[in-house]
């Protein structure tokens, strides 16, 4: 054997390790394919000790508010998006936007990296009959 048909012989080898895989791989149907992993989100929590009180119009009676607000991916909540429902939402709005602007939150999160996602919450109020005009006993 020649050095000649020994070099030509290691490329031929080297070449069919390298393209029998690759002429394999372009064959196997798409279905064989593994689905893609899906997005692991994690919702925006609010941190610290900023406490949300909540006050009710009228003496026993239980009423429902809803906070549903935008929160960018720096932790803090764009209040242009605020939007308050329930029985009391609009009555708590300014407490309610006091709120948000003391509060940091922790930002959802797309597979670890921070983004804008929306926060919502639901608590409810209730003033008791023998306190008057004193706030709901509902806090966050």
């Amino acid at each position: 054997m020649t050095p000649v048909s020994r070099s030509f012989r290691h490329v031929a080898l080297v070449t069919s390790l390298v393209v029998l895989p690759a002429v394999a791989f372009a064959q196997v149907p798409s279905s064989s394919v593994r689905p893609a992993v899906p997005d692991r989100v994690s919702p925006p929590i609010p941190l610290g000790n900023t406490q949300l009180v909540l006050a009710a119009p009228f003496a026993d009676t239980i009423y429902a508010v809803n906070v549903t607000v935008d929160v960018e991916a720096n932790g803090k909540a764009d209040l242009n998006t605020l939007a308050l429902s329930g029985s009391a939402g609009e009555y708590n709005r300014k407490a309610i936007t006091e709120w948000l602007k003391k509060t940091t939150f922790r930002p959802a999160r797309r597979n670890g990296v921070p983004i804008r996602a929306t926060f919502r919450m639901s608590a409810e109020a209730l003033k008791q009959a023998d306190e008057p005009d004193s706030p709901a006993s509902a806090s966050l």
